[in-house]
């Protein structure tokens, strides 16, 4: 038999060739079913197989083993015993809710699934006692509910003070807070009552902080009835007389008040000067006064003599109409924010002269200089000042009633 009709053997079981002509087919180049292309993916069937290199074809007799795409992790070798259990969605392994799988990311976990896991180790530990004081939000809070909050850290910082495990200087720095946050509860109050004594320097004191509370944020009450809020004093077009002699008076008494307390700082032990320090700010309050009770007609004069009385009695009678009918000045909210701060600093800074009052109280010759010093505030300042504020009082309500009765 020659080599050209000499077949090769036939393995058994396998279908036989065509005998239709000399170009016969193998196996291996027939189209794969329908049932076989979906068994090796969408794309498998398509691909050529890795082992054909470029040249004439060689007849196969096996069937060469449908190689599956890449790109499908349903049929990676890692994942094939977990494929039947998945539920396939849509027309294939991407479903309706993810993306395509990451070349990074393993077969069995979806791709833009995020992780529910989230560490602690980033979380700040939980701020201690002693530094609550800095975590009071104060803008969020009413005067009611920051001077409870006060209030607690207060009671806080003294067990920690009490307590006897901590060192000296834990408990100086919460013997420091406490006292700060004791002169914040103190300055919080919306109303506090009189003392008894009229005439004394403590009501005096007690006017000047009953004011002050009346130009915060939260405003105050001058008395069981009368609520003065802050924007009586800031209100738009407000009317004040003789506005710049006032600034121009309060702004040289805050100086002279500022530059009394550094001396003082620096000097404590030398009383002859403290001494000599108020009696230029007496004289100079006198000569203000005095000038001031032309301008002013709320504000009355120092009479020293009945000849100076007598002298200046016709003048001042004649002159009395025209200070009461002087026009007042229609202040800008800049100029209405300058005088209420610096009567603010004022009353603030009178603190200093309460403990002087306090601490030589039983001196006679400074005592007698600081009660003409706080003369100086109850017949000048406080006089003027609320004599300002019952106008401004008065322009308030009379502006919210037009308003009112406008809309």
């Amino acid at each position: 038999m020659s080599a050209e009709t000499e077949k090769p053997p036939q393995p058994p079981g396998s279908p036989p060739l065509k005998k239709n002509g000399s170009d016969m087919k193998s196996v291996d180049s027939r189209k794969a079913s329908t049932s076989e292309r979906r068994a090796a993916g969408w794309f498998g069937w398509m691909r050529k197989s890795s082992d054909e290199k470029p040249g004439p074809r060689k007849n196969s007799l096996s069937i060469p083993k449908p190689k599956r795409s890449q790109s499908n992790p349903h049929y990676s070798p890692n994942h094939a015993d977990t494929t039947t259990d998945r539920k396939k969605k849509s027309w294939g392994w991407w479903s309706d809710k993810q993306g395509p799988p990451s070349s990074n990311q393993p077969p069995d976990k979806p791709a833009f699934r995020k992780s529910k896991s989230v560490s602690t180790s980033s979380n700040p530990p939980p701020p201690t006692q002693i530094d609550r004081f800095q975590e009071i939000k104060l803008d969020s809070l009413d005067i009611y509910s920051q001077r409870r909050e006060f209030k607690k850290e207060l009671v806080l910082l003294r067990e920690k003070y009490e307590s006897s495990d901590q060192d000296a200087d834990a408990k100086e720095l919460a013997k420091l807070k406490i006292d700060t946050l004791q002169d914040i509860v103190n300055d919080m109050v919306l109303y506090r009552e009189p003392p008894e004594d009229v005439m004394g320097h403590a009501y005096t004191f007690w006017i000047m902080e009953t004011i002050k509370q009346t130009m915060q944020k939260s405003g105050g009450f001058i008395s069981p009835a009368l609520y003065v809020p802050q924007r009586v004093w800031l209100q738009e077009g407000g009317k004040i007389v003789a506005y710049h002699l006032k600034m121009d008076v309060c702004s040289k008494l805050l100086k002279n008040i500022l530059d009394l307390e550094a001396d003082f700082i620096f000097n404590a032990t030398d009383i002859s000067r403290l001494i000599q320090r108020l009696k230029g700010l007496t004289k100079w309050m006198e000569n203000v006064r005095e000038i001031i009770s032309f301008q002013l007609a709320e504000v009355k004069g120092k009479e020293d003599s009945s000849k100076k009385k007598s002298t200046w009695t016709a003048f001042a009678k004649g002159t009395a109409q025209l200070r009461n009918y002087a026009l007042p000045t229609r202040l800008s909210p800049e100029e209405s924010l300058a005088y209420s701060a610096c009567l603010t600093a004022i009353f603030q800074k009178c603190k200093f002269l309460r403990e002087l009052l306090t601490r030589y109280s039983m001196h006679e010759e400074l005592c007698i200089l600081l009660g003409g010093v706080m003369a100086f505030f109850r017949g000048v300042i406080l006089v003027f000042v609320l004599h300002d504020l019952n106008k401004l009082i008065n322009q308030y309500h009379a502006a919210s009633a037009k308003t009112f009765l406008a809309s």
